[in-house]
């Protein structure tokens, strides 16, 4: 009884937290990759890759976007100098670094990047609004307008961070009282 009353608890309360988009870091997953490929871009050069999200009943929360930055000619280039946009299908935006247009970012990258190498970071913009499944867009720009040579950014994989569905929550607190049980 004492199980079932827990489990009661549990329950209303993931629905409650969920409702009300107040997700924790743990209440997250990642559930949906996009391996972008790779883009070379001049100084200002934009690319934009257009996204669907699958039907599934949980929201978007964050990101994590990883890409390798590579400058067949050094010069005084950064990887954080790419200006990051992404749109949700409510129209909701969020920027992520940049150069020229730095003052529009909603955040700056977690690295300042001025070699050659592997970069990755992560975001959770939404995460008491969340956003729901359909058409993302996202929009890269070498954002240095005054870069001479032109970099490259390989292997660009974007990660997307779910809110379980309130039900799924449910599930898995289920199957943790279930699990609990089995071992008395």
């Amino acid at each position: 009884m004492k199980d079932l009353f827990l489990l009661s608890a549990l329950a209303a309360g993931s629905i409650l937290a969920v409702g009300r988009g107040s997700a924790s870091a743990n209440d997250w997953v990642a559930t949906e990759v996009f391996e972008l490929g790779s883009v070379t871009l001049s100084g200002g050069e934009s690319a934009q890759f257009d996204l669907l999200l699958k039907d599934n009943p949980m929201e978007v929360i964050g990101f994590k976007f990883e890409f390798d930055y590579f400058e067949p000619m050094p010069d005084a280039s950064f990887a954080s100098n790419l200006r990051l946009e992404i749109m949700s299908p409510l129209g909701n935006s969020f920027i992520v670094g940049g150069f020229d247009n730095i003052g529009d970012a909603d955040d700056l990258w977690g690295f300042t990047g001025p070699d050659s190498g592997n970069y990755m970071d992560e975001f959770f913009p939404w995460k008491f609004k969340p956003q729901p499944k359909g058409d993302w867009t996202l929009g890269l720009t070498n954002d240095w307008s005054a870069d001479p040579f032109p970099n490259e950014y390989n292997n660009m994989i974007i990660t997307f961070y779910k809110i379980p569905a309130p039900g799924t929550l449910v599930l898995l607190a289920l199957g943790g009282l279930i699990g609990r049980r089995r071992r008395r």
